[in-house]
């Protein structure tokens, strides 16, 4: 898993986490935070190498849906954005932007 790729994952675990299944969850966590590979993983879990890069697959599918439905990161990031702008210079424009992405 690349960076980029890895801090994607990260970042949508943390908003979407607690809708994966528990095991889902476990190895996230294990991959992502404790930075296990899956032959690590598979072996504390007792189960094959396969079983658990298809239920980290899985897992990841389920994430990125969720985030392209919601739009939970996206939205957050916006508003990271505008906020770091108005630290900057207070704008009454970005202010209302920032409003309005509280609305939804």
């Amino acid at each position: 898993m690349e960076l980029a790729e890895k801090q994607l994952s990260t970042e949508l675990f943390a908003f979407y986490g607690s809708l994966i299944s528990k095991k889902q969850q476990n190895d996230l966590q294990a991959l992502l935070v404790d930075d296990l590979g899956v032959s690590e993983i598979a072996e504390n879990e007792g189960i094959s190498r396969q079983a658990v890069s298809d239920r980290i697959r899985h897992a990841l599918d389920s994430l990125n849906e969720f985030e392209s439905k919601l739009h939970l990161r996206e939205n957050y990031l916006e508003r990271r954005k505008i906020e770091d702008q108005l630290e900057i210079k207070f704008d009454r424009k970005l202010l209302h932007k920032l409003i309005d992405l509280e609305e939804k």
